[in-house]
């Protein structure tokens, strides 16, 4: 998928009407909460995401874990029921009660609620949405534009995770983190 189509797929998740659909398919107008507006997030950039190949062992689903329990994100992961990513089946959304719970996820989803810096863990995409996720060392944290839904991508805590991100990825960003520091 190039940049562009990138770009329109994440813009009509943003905007709440890419539904269920996946990029590319005809969009499915309908109200979706923040809640499932990030879940949807989490999904459509797991799909850009290089895995190290130790992190997907054969015939296992691909599995998306949430730090701690809550019954609202595991709704708002419920509407990704059916997808794949790497052409996985999509497990259920998995509640770890801690750090040394993450066996077999490929995907941590931090809660604001959790507050928790993100775990290194070689083969785990980090994603939340507390203020400064990225910045204190989470690969993707979720940031409020105005009404708009953004993500910032810490570069260097993806390499360290042995993640590959494309360039297509890091150009929807609103900031990219490196050793550097942000760029827009």
């Amino acid at each position: 998928m190039n940049t562009a189509a990138l770009q329109r797929c994440l813009a009509a998740v943003a905007l709440g009407l890419a539904g269920a659909a996946p990029c590319g398919a005809p969009a499915q107008p309908r109200a979706a909460g923040e809640s499932e507006l990030k879940a949807a997030f989490v999904y459509r950039i797991a799909l850009f995401v290089e895995w190290p190949a130790d992190s997907l062992p054969g015939g296992a689903p691909f599995q998306i874990c949430s730090l701690g329990s809550d019954p609202a994100w595991s709704a708002a992961f419920a509407t990704l029921d059916g997808k794949k990513v790497q052409g996985r089946p999509l497990a259920p959304l998995r509640a770890v009660p801690g750090d040394d719970e993450l066996r077999g996820c490929q995907v941590l989803f931090v809660p604001q609620r959790e507050d928790r810096r993100a775990p290194l863990v070689p083969g785990l995409l980090t994603v939340g949405e507390s203020e400064g996720f990225a910045a204190a060392g989470g690969v993707v944290g979720f940031v409020r534009e105005g009404a708009q839904l953004r993500f910032d991508i810490n570069r260097e805590a993806a390499a360290r995770a042995q993640l590959r991100l494309p360039a297509e990825l890091l150009k929807v960003a609103r900031n990219v983190i490196d050793a550097a520091g942000a760029r827009p």
